[in-house]
Order: structure tokens, then sequence, then C-alpha cells
């Protein structure tokens, strides 16, 4: 069932990917700079590197994983397909177990071996000189081992048998994302079951069982600890967490023996049928272009798609003069509401779409039931929405991730990028499409939201539903930093020219906050995206606070803005693979000058940005320090 040749095949090649190293790099940097940031900050009585805090915060990285696992175990199966290898391969008399065992094996150990880079950042960032005594205790080194071998090993499997299984059967990396992501809703509606606000006892242990990476089967009897067992003591491996663990590790084995027994050692059957016949036709690339020969008429200049031609009486062309066709304003904006609708339709009708709709309806409205607060207060729309947050953070994050690599990747993958290069169409509408499609994605999901919380007010029987509530905390608070996220990651996917580098360099930057911490910057004019925490209170709205917030979303639209123009700028037209300072050299030398001075005024305007620092409302204690001092002490305070 083993093949040595196979498995040091598998692992050279995914050690010689630049994916392999930035992942692990990722991994390490978040785990160091996590830990540097809440030990230089302290938490007064619990150990930051204690035992149940490595247990937590594993999980919280084994979430995480899920890029390492699809980029590793996802991508080997789906890679013969699209390197059109696949026939080549089956067409060998190698066995199944080799074929998929061996291959599966070395994939999982490599994505497990990028994941452990966490591990030494955390080690080493607890040990760094300088930080708060009374936050870092002494190393736990069984800690770390056991965290590893009960939390990081069996989610990761987890992951991984579930990317072997959609990969294996469909050899489609969108779909096999989103069957990750599906599996994080789980562990996002575990954890609004048991309850966001207050905990439901009564149900504690079914969702903490259901939960698929352990969180709250671990807290089950840390619960009641004093300060003292939480810094000391390892988490018990016993009752729940114990029953957790077994429960998934079997439904991974499950998942994985059911994947390598049905599979087939023969070839997908990918056309075929009236539905496939139907999309073809409807694929603009299917149309034909406009001819080039119009009426046969003596003497007549009969326009082209690229220029005119003289025809002559038996509609044979004498004259020929080809031009790239001068378009106007109101032909680009047709052509982008055309290339906006093909690419939203390519993800509407796509299965990936179906499921991670599917579940994110289960979880929205998981999320509205597990709002304990109701039980002492009306299900108003702040609190549903606050409920709903969680969801945001996590799975509309992660959506717009994976189809930022999509819809930048999928022309390539299926060899039409030369045939789109070959149409006259202007390098921003298809980067303003591909925006498009990902913007119109994160609005359904707002809207979505919207639906079933309304729904569940009024099954509750609370008729308030506040739509402008709605819309101002949706798109307006909640909302804005997606659609910048969304900018951010078609940027990453343009300039780096790499699917799974680009996903990384989204996470990281996201994740920026973290070493900002550490370093003590906690203002929002460094901090990607970030603006001022507020809150809704339905005694006085806002407070004043958000005009101060719109004014940072203005601020981080100007930065997606300057993103979206460098991504114009070094668009990747064409098939040829050059190195990239070249290919970024070249295009800023071709861009035009209303481009180039477009970015100059975007980029003037975001520096002038850094006014706004007065609308800062932090609430940290060396801004409140600095404050004081600032007045000339405490003691001169009237009151």
């Amino acid at each position: 069932m083993f093949s040595a040749p196979v498995f040091t095949f598998e692992s050279r090649y995914h050690l010689r990917r630049p994916t392999f190293w930035v992942i692990a790099l990722v991994f390490f940097a978040i785990a160091l700079t996590d830990m540097v940031a809440k030990g230089s900050e302290g938490n007064a009585f619990f150990f930051v590197n204690s035992p149940l805090q490595i247990f937590q915060t594993t999980i919280w990285y084994t979430i995480f994983g899920i890029l390492a696992a699809a980029a590793f175990v996802a991508e080997t199966f789906v890679r013969d397909t699209h390197n059109r290898t696949e026939e080549l391969i089956l067409a060998t008399p190698i066995r199944k177990s080799r074929y998929l065992a061996t291959r599966f094996w070395a994939a999982f150990g490599m994505a497990l071996l990028a994941f452990s880079a966490y591990l030494p950042g955390m080690v080493i960032g607890s040990l760094i000189p300088g930080l708060n005594s009374y936050a870092i205790g002494p190393l736990r080194l069984d800690a770390y081992l056991l965290s590893y071998g009960l939390i990081a090993l069996p989610n990761l499997f987890l992951v991984s048998a579930i990317a072997f299984g959609l990969a294996a059967r469909t050899r489609n990396l969108a779909i096999t994302y989103a069957g990750a992501i599906v599996l994080v809703m789980f562990y996002l509606a575990s954890l609004l079951m048991v309850g966001v606000d207050v905990i439901n006892f009564e149900q504690y242990r079914l969702w903490a069982l259901a939960d698929p990476f352990g969180f709250y089967a671990l807290e089950e009897q840390a619960l009641a600890w004093t300060v003292h067992q939480y810094n000391t003591l390892i988490p018990p491996i016993s009752g729940t967490f114990i029953g957790n663990r077994l429960l998934w590790l079997a439904i991974a084995t499950a998942i994985w023996l059911s994947s390598y027994v049905g599979y087939s050692l023969q070839l997908p059957s990918h056309q075929g049928g009236k539905s496939a016949i139907r999309q073809r036709s409807q694929s603009p690339l299917s149309q034909p272009l406009p001819s080039a020969a119009g009426t046969p008429q003596q003497g007549r200049m009969a326009r082209g798609y690229w220029g005119y031609a003289s025809l002559g009486q038996d509609a044979e062309v004498r004259y020929l003069r080809w031009r790239r066709p001068a378009l106007k304003g109101r032909d680009r904006l047709r052509q982008w509401l055309h290339r906006s609708r093909f690419e939203t339709g390519m993800i509407l009708q796509g299965r990936a779409f179906l499921l991670l709709t599917a579940g994110g309806l289960t979880s929205l409205v998981m999320a509205a039931i597990g709002s304990r607060s109701f039980n002492y207060s009306n299900p108003s729309t702040d609190i549903l929405i606050h409920s709903a947050n969680l969801y945001f953070e996590y799975i509309l994050f992660a959506i717009i991730v994976v189809y930022s690599a999509e819809v930048m990747w999928r022309d390539r993958t299926l060899r039409l990028q030369s045939v789109i290069d070959a149409t006259p169409v202007a390098n921003g509408v298809l980067l303003l499409a591909k925006l498009t499609a990902l913007f119109v994605i994160i609005t359904l999901n707002l809207l979505l939201a919207m639906a079933v919380m309304m729904a569940y007010q009024l099954l509750n029987g609370y008729t308030n539903l506040q739509v402008p509530l709605y819309l101002q905390m949706l798109f307006l608070e909640h909302g804005p930093y997606f659609y910048i996220t969304a900018a951010l990651a078609l940027f990453t996917q343009v300039v780096t020219r790499r699917k799974y580098l680009g996903m990384a360099l989204v996470v990281l930057i996201s994740l920026s906050h973290i070493p900002l911490d550490a370093l003590g910057w906690y203002h929002n004019l460094y901090r990607f995206a970030a603006t001022n925490d507020i809150e809704y209170s339905p005694m006085n709205g806002y407070g004043g606070l958000f005009i101060g917030h719109l004014w940072y979303v203005l601020y981080w639209s100007l930065f997606a803005a300057v993103l979206m123009l460098l991504a114009f700028i070094v668009w990747p037209r064409g098939t040829e693979q050059t190195h990239l300072w070249r290919t970024w050299r070249q295009g800023w030398r071709q861009a035009h000058r209303t481009v180039k001075r477009s970015l100059a005024g975007l980029v003037l305007l975001f520096c002038w940005g850094r006014h706004l620092d007065w609308l800062q409302h932090d609430g940290r204690e060396p801004l409140s320090a600095g404050g004081e001092r600032g007045n000339g002490g405490g003691d001169r305070n009237p009151l």
C-alpha cells in the first residue's frame, strides 16, 4: 500500500514549491508575534503559555490550517487534471494504493510539516526577554506535545480527508475549499449553539461533541478552574474531550476510506449532457466574433471587430486594413457589464457556491437560535447582528480568499487565457469585472444574513424589523471591511501570480494586527481596514462615533483604490511566464500617463489621511497615559 519512490517524489515536489515555505513562514510568524503580543500586554491572572492556553491557541491555528491542507492535499489530486497528465498516469499499470494512498500520505505529511512551524514560533516567542513576567509562565513542553497530538494531528487529518475526498471526486479546488469552509461552519455553529453571551449548559455536551475542532469539549472541565489550576494543570484527557476526538477521528477515517474505495482509476466524464451543451452555448467564448465580411455590395466599407474591410461584388475582400478599434466609454461600460455578468454567473452556477450558501444559511440560523441573550431581552436587530458577526469574521472572509483565487485562475486553468487576451478587452475591464463578481458575492451574503435574521424575528413575534438599521450595520459598519479585503485579495493574486502565495499573503496581512500589537502599534491608520470599535446602543445609537467610522472607511477605500490601480498596471496579459520584477517594470513603463497621475493623486490623498489620527478611540492604556501626560498630569484634573 506504500510506495517509497512515489512518496519521495511527492515530498520533493512540495518542498521545491514556494508554497510550502511561505505557509511554514506564515504559521511561524503568526505564532511568534502572537505570543510576543500577549506576553507584552499580560493578562493580569493567566499565563499566556499555560497548558490550557496552548491547547486553545492550537485549536485556533488549526482553523487556518485548512489553507495548508488544501494547498497540498487537494492540489495533489487536481494537479494531474490541470496539467493534462492524468491520461498518461492512468494508462500505466499503477496500483490504486500507490496512486491514492501514498500520494495522500505524502501530501498530508507536507501539510503537517508546514503547519508545525507554529510550534517553534510559540516556544521562541515565550522565551524572548523583556516580556511581562506576570504573563509568562514556565516552559511546558508536555503541553506543546499533547496539544500537537490531540488537537493538531486529528484536526489536520480531518481537513485533509475532506480535501482528499472532494478533490479526488470533483477535480475542483473551489469545491474542495467550499467543503473545508463548511467544516468551519460546523465549528461556528457549535460555538453559537453553546452560547455567545450565556452558556447553554443543558445542551453543552451535545454541541461540544458536534464541534469538529474540539474547543468547548476542551473547555468543559476547565470552566470551574481557579487561576492556579488554569496556569498549571494539563486539561484532563477524558470525558467529552476524548469522546470528541474519537468521534471526529472516526468520521475522518470513514471519509478517507469511502473516498479511497469509491475512487475509480478512470478518467472522469467532464462533458456530455444537455446542461454542458447549454453552458457552452451560453459562454461568451463560444459566441462567434463579428465577421469582417458584411453585405456583399460593391465598394461598401464593412466594419469588422478589429477594423474595416472594403468588400467586392462577390463578397471577396479586395482591401483590408486592420487597426485597433478606438473603444469609447460606452463600449467599455458594455464590456464591463457583460464580463461582470459572466464572471458572476460562473460563480453562482457552480456547485461550490450552492454548498457554501446551504452551509451559510444553516450557520446563520444557528447564529440566531444560539443567541442566549434572548432569554433576557427581545431579539432586536443589534443583538442578532452581533451574533452573526462571528459568521462574517470567519466564513465570509474565507469565501473572499477562495473566490479571489478562483476568478483569477479559472481562465488559466482552462487554458483560455490566450483566447481572452486576443480579444479587444482592456485590462481594466477584466480586473473590474472580477472585482465586481467578488462584490456581488459579498453583497449576497450580507443580504442572506439580513433575510435570515428578519425571518427569525418574525417567527418569534418581533415585528420591529428596523430595515434601515440592518442596512447601516451590515453595509456601512461591517461590510466595508470585506469589500476592502476583496480588493486586497485580488491584488495579491495579480501581483504574486501564484494562487496559494496570494491566498497566504491575504491571511498574513489580515492578521497583521498580531505583530503590530507586539510592537505596540495600535493606531487604525496602519492596521489593515481598521476602524474605531463602535457598538450600537438602542438608547443613543452610535453616540456620535459613526462619522469617525466613515472617515476611516474612506481612508481605507483610498488604499483599496491604490491597490486596484497597481493591479491594473501589472495585470498579467498573456501566457508567458517571466520574472515578476521584470513584468512589474514593463507594466509600469507601458502604463499611460493618466493612470500614473491618478495613482499619484490617490497616494497623496491616502497620505493626507494621516490627519485622521484625531479620530482614534482605542482605549489602550498607553494612549490614555499619554493623554494624561499631555494635560499636565492627573493632579490638574478639577474633578
